[in-house]
């Protein structure tokens, strides 16, 4: 990030290619498996999370393989609602996946998106947290493109760009915006507005 301070008050900006995250509508199984692993989601626990994960958004109501989570399995866990059998429209969404937490969803927050339309990640555009989390898992390891398996890598396409703006002030005021844009050529600013986070 560009850190910049004036008087009092501390400026951080970060630009990130979103064709380093992994997109929770193209990432196979395999991927999203391997980075809840990453990020310290247990064996068992991330291959059937994976599985609701890919049944959430796809459009049928089979379960993909023993640990897939469909209309049924949502009924049995008590829940009115079942998946929503249709491609995630923010990364937010996943609060709605049989099997997700709270504590699980802020975790994969900087690490996913819905924007990249991409079924790998390019590591040379993936964020310091997701390639010191595929080192190991414990967040010891170093960060390094290497770290990403070869055959869940692929180029960027640049489609979409995340900044995000933190200010802080010396009375302890903390503001911060996200957002996530796409260039366009077609449209006078050369850009669209995606999604904003407060």
């Amino acid at each position: 990030p560009l850190r910049c301070v004036h008087e009092k008050t501390r400026v951080e900006i970060a630009v990130n290619d979103v064709g380093g995250l992994v997109d929770i509508n193209g990432a196979s199984h395999s991927l999203i498996e391997w980075l809840l692993l990453r990020v310290g989601v247990a064996p068992d626990r991330a291959d059937a999370l994976a599985a609701s994960i890919v049944d959430f958004r796809d459009a049928d109501d089979v379960p993909g393989g023993p640990h897939g989570a469909e209309s049924a399995a949502y009924q049995a866990a008590g829940l009115g609602r079942g998946p929503k059998n249709a491609p995630f429209e923010t990364i937010t969404e996943l609060d709605q996946v049989l099997g997700m937490t709270a504590t699980l969803l802020d975790r994969l927050r900087r690490l996913v998106t819905v924007y990249a339309r991409q079924p790998g990640i390019d590591p040379w555009r993936a964020p310091r947290e997701l390639l010191i989390a595929s080192s190991d898992g414990d967040g010891a390891g170093k960060a390094a493109p290497a770290n990403v398996p070869s055959e869940f890598r692929i180029s960027s396409k640049g489609l979409a760009y995340r900044v995000v703006v933190r200010i802080s002030t010396s009375h302890d005021g903390r503001f911060a915006r996200e957002t996530v844009v796409e260039p366009m050529r077609t449209v006078p600013l050369g850009f669209r507005v995606r999604e904003w986070t407060i």
